[in-house]
């Protein structure tokens, strides 16, 4: 159940994940064509090390922004977007609950 006075402590990390500028520029100029992509991948696109990819996708992975699998020794990211579906839709209904 959603609470109207205030928003649940989980939505921090979401929220935290989305205030720094280079994991938005991750989302929408690497995720934006909602494919698969790796640390490499990312790494190079954005032009920052593999360490520092790793840091914010494991960020964006606990906000619930990504998701990830592995096949053998590879992790793959993508957009979740049925997360980010509810999530949104969670945060729409605390803002608008108290009308």
């Amino acid at each position: 159940m959603i609470n109207c006075k205030s928003f649940p402590s989980d939505y921090s990390v979401f929220f935290k994940a989305l205030g720094n500028e280079k994991r938005q520029q991750i989302i929408l100029n690497v995720f934006a064509d909602n494919g698969e992509h790796n640390i490499n991948e990312v790494a190079k696109k954005m032009n920052i090390a593999q360490s520092t990819a790793s840091e914010h996708l494991a960020l964006l992975k606990r906000a619930g922004i990504l998701t990830s699998r592995k096949v053998e020794k590879e992790v793959f990211h993508k957009l979740n977007k049925k997360g980010l579906i509810v999530i949104i839709d969670n945060i729409r209904a605390i803002l608008t609950c108290c009308e």
